[in-house]
């Protein structure tokens, strides 16, 4: 009839993971940083789903029921999928210098991100996957003894190409294949504060 209807599902799914935070000042005015997460966000029971979006594909990895849908679309089981954008580790390094002198004082900082590979959505098609990225960033901070202060910023400073998450873009299917868009993090950006 022309019309759309959605329809939402309950999965089930278990997720665990772990964090840390730590900082060390080896010395006055030195402070050094790490951040790391871990997260197992995995699928335990779905079956049986069609990827609308792709349907006639299975990807490596996919586990197909064996079930064919409407036009040789390929049903497909969940189970063990990742759940969508939870990246398995995700780590920051970073440190910062403080100068005391007579005009004020002067922070000089930087840190680089790195984030694993990440599903999109909850098929295991590689058209979903964004891919795994490394990110640094570089800050300074002058703080004037009458509270002005002025924060210069690079953020991702060596211009890297950084995935936020990936989809196949409707309508999918081509003359040419699947069409993938990709939504990417800035590139390099210079910032000014006062």
């Amino acid at each position: 009839t022309g019309t759309t209807g959605t329809r939402f599902l309950n999965l089930d799914a278990r997720s665990y993971g772990l964090e840390f935070e730590g900082q060390w000042a080896p010395i006055d005015n030195l402070a050094i940083f790490l951040n790391y997460a871990y997260i197992n966000a995995k699928v335990t029971k779905g079956c049986c789903y069609l990827d609308v979006t792709d349907p006639t594909a299975i990807a490596p990895g996919a586990r197909p029921t064996g079930a064919v849908g409407p036009g040789g679309a390929r049903v497909q089981t969940l189970k063990g999928n990742d759940l969508p954008l939870s990246p398995d580790n995700k780590v920051t390094l970073g440190a910062n210098y403080t100068w005391q002198l007579p005009v004020g004082s002067l922070m000089l900082g930087g840190n680089v991100t790195h984030t694993a590979s990440l599903q999109s959505t909850i098929f295991a098609n590689p058209i979903y996957q964004a891919r795994a990225g490394d990110v640094a960033d570089f800050r300074a901070i002058w703080k004037a003894p009458n509270g002005i202060t002025v924060i210069a910023s690079v953020k991702n400073a060596f211009d890297k190409v950084n995935y936020l998450s990936s989809l196949a873009n409707p309508p999918a299917v081509t003359a040419v294949g699947v069409r993938r868009q990709v939504l990417l993090g800035f590139p390099r950006t210079y910032g000014l504060e006062l």
